[in-house]
């Protein structure tokens, strides 16, 4: 006998393929030499109800010392009521001062910001830029830093602080936290009762 424990509906458990069962990301190093590394990355992602997502991505990677550069092009296709096909452009910066602390800047830009739903919004990839800082050491490392990003439903550029540990649980599980939006939301909530009080 078997638990399963599923976010879904039973009614959507019936049907004979279950929620991302067919998703996949397959990334890697595809040439490298001593000065350039040439990556690549493809994907494919199913979110039940809202839409789906297609993307490849092609990159290279330079060395500098103790300072990498690397540039990605980006292709993304969405598929819910209507399809729409997505093109952008990133760039990581990054410098490693010690075995335990780096930093990272790094941009995002895309040729557009297709709109499906609210609820997807999430899910399609949005303009932003900013860095962080990350400390390192055995099983457990933390990005801190701040990014902006723009609110495609606000229309406007949002500001949303970096706070991501990472756990690697086993060899080849690792686990990824990102708290930035959570953090953002507790502070506006606590400078909104802060207003309130001071009004009352």
């Amino acid at each position: 006998a078997k638990l399963l424990l599923s976010p879904y509906s039973a009614s959507s458990m019936l049907v004979r393929n279950l929620p991302h069962q067919s998703d996949f990301s397959l990334s890697g190093i595809i040439a490298k030499n001593k000065f350039l590394s040439v990556y690549g990355q493809s994907r494919y992602e199913e979110y039940p109800n809202l839409l789906a997502v297609q993307a490849a991505s092609l990159g290279l990677g330079r060395d500098f010392g103790s300072l990498h550069l690397r540039i990605d092009a980006t292709a993304t296709r969405y598929f819910a009521h209507h399809m729409a096909t997505q093109y952008g452009l990133q760039g990581q910066l990054s410098y490693q001062f010690s075995n335990h602390l780096g930093a990272t800047l790094f941009g995002q830009y895309y040729t557009s910001r297709p709109y499906f739903s609210l609820a997807a919004l999430p899910f399609v990839s949005a303009p932003r830029y900013g860095g962080y800082m990350t400390w390192s050491a055995h099983e457990f490392a933390i990005d801190m830093g701040v990014q902006r990003y723009y609110d495609a439903f606000g229309h406007k550029w949002m500001m949303e602080p970096i706070v991501t540990p990472r756990f690697n649980i086993a060899k080849k599980v690792k686990v990824e936290l990102p708290l930035g939006g959570l953090v953002r939301t507790m502070v506006e909530k606590i400078e909104i009762g802060r207003a309130v009080q001071q009004e009352c």
